[in-house]
C-alpha cells in the first residue's frame, strides 16, 4: 500500500488500525471514507509474496481473518459463503443427468 503523507497522517495512520485484524482493508476503509482517491494497481511484476505454505497453513490463516472483513457481522458472511457455495455446487450438479420417470 502507498500512500501520500498528508492522506496518511489524516485518517490516523497505522495507530488508527492497529489493533485491527484486517488492518490493511481497513486502512483502505479510511482512505476512501476520509475522501482520498485510490487505485489498484498490478505490481505483479515488481513485487512477489508467499502467504502461505500449503492448504491447511491457507485455511487456518483466511479463517481467522474472514468473520472480521465482514466487520463481523453474521448475516453479511452467512449469506456470501451460502452464494459462493451454491456457486460451486450447482456446475457439477447441473452434469449430473436425472434419469426419467
Amino acid at each position: 500500500m502507498l500512500f501520500r503523507r498528508a492522506a496518511y497522517d489524516a485518517i490516523g495512520g497505522y495507530e488508527a488500525v492497529r489493533s485491527q485484524c484486517v488492518d490493511d482493508v481497513r486502512l483502505g476503509q479510511r482512505i476512501i471514507d476520509g475522501g482520498y482517491g485510490w487505485s489498484l494497481l498490478d505490481g505483479t511484476d515488481y513485487v512477489s509474496c508467499r502467504m502461505y505454505r500449503g492448504f491447511f497453513d491457507a485455511v487456518d490463516g483466511f479463517s481467522k481473518n474472514l468473520f472480521s472483513v465482514f466487520d463481523y457481522r453474521i448475516l453479511p458472511y452467512l449469506v456470501t459463503f451460502v452464494v459462493v457455495g451454491l456457486a460451486f455446487i450447482e456446475p457439477p450438479l447441473a452434469l449430473v443427468e436425472t434419469p426419467p420417470p
